[in-house]
């Protein structure tokens, strides 16, 4: 009988597939090299059966159950399942319930450094799952694209200092966000008009679609290309753009994975 004393309740939970996981993520990592632009993002595995841990979000295919976060692009993936409220994460920290706090990072404290001093790891929630992610990947050259959840400017500066670039969309009520930005009304701005603004090594662009659309980029430098649709020509931020084609990877495997469906069946009486 397997000894399950030292354990923490997630662990218990997952227990049977962990080891299953884990050989695969290593397996992944070891025969599979990574393309630049790598993509980190949630995904609901549909589940109806009994599970302590599933999950229900109305914005999900799925819309019931088991919840994971995947580091991916077009052809590969990583996966961390998600457990429960405070489950522990990989550095055995508490991580919260991103349904209990979604903006829990504006929590992080202030921490003076200099300009030629490392920034500090953010210690919030979302930021450690991204940590826990893209550990492997870290001082290796690699692009992040982030959607809204998990961005920051202290995240983007943390992984700028360890020589890895991220970009994607931003929630301006972020904590260390100018307040020119967060004050920005959509009645203020021209549709395909955009506001910047640069601090050394992190951009952010709000740029005005059909809604405002802000970006945060270690990436790019405020360069604005464009994509002909319908026999027009529309001018986009670069960031905007490739963070279009970047996400692809995500939406893809979940259509791949829709024709495929491996949720249990009722057995026939």
């Amino acid at each position: 009988m397997t000894d399950l004393r030292g354990l923490t309740c997630a662990q218990k939970k997952l227990r049977k597939i962990q080891p299953v996981l884990d050989h695969l993520n290593e397996k992944f990592g070891k025969l599979y090299i990574p393309k630049q632009n790598i993509a980190i993002d949630e995904s609901l595995l549909k589940w109806h059966g009994r599970l302590s841990f599933a999950q229900k979000i109305a914005t999900k295919a799925a819309k019931v159950g088991v919840k994971s976060y995947e580091l991916c692009e077009s052809d590969g993936l990583f996966v961390e399942l998600w457990r429960r409220k405070n489950a522990k994460t990989t550095d055995g920290k508490d991580r919260q319930d991103e349904n209990e706090q979604p903006d829990s990072d504006l929590t992080d404290e202030p921490v003076a450094t200099s300009a030629s001093s490392m920034p500090p790891p953010p210690t919030n929630a979302t930021a450690q799952i991204v940590q826990s992610l893209a550990k492997p990947l870290l001082g290796l050259g690699y692009t992040l694209i982030l959607v809204n959840f998990y961005n920051s400017p202290l995240l983007a500066r943390y992984l700028k200092s360890q020589k890895t670039d991220c970009f994607g969309t931003l929630r301006v009520n972020r904590e260390f966000v100018p307040e020119a930005i967060k004050s920005l009304a959509k009645t203020e701005m021209r549709v395909g008009e955009l506001v910047q603004t640069f601090s050394r090594d992190v951009s952010i662009v709000v740029w005005r679609n059909t809604n405002i659309v802000a970006m945060i980029s270690t990436f790019h430098e405020g360069e604005v290309g464009g994509k002909e649709k319908y026999g027009r020509y529309k001018y986009k931020p670069q960031a905007v753009l490739g963070y279009n084609i970047s996400m692809g990877g995500v939406d893809r495997k979940d259509q791949l994975l829709s024709a495929h469906p491996i949720e249990r069946s009722k057995n026939m009486a």
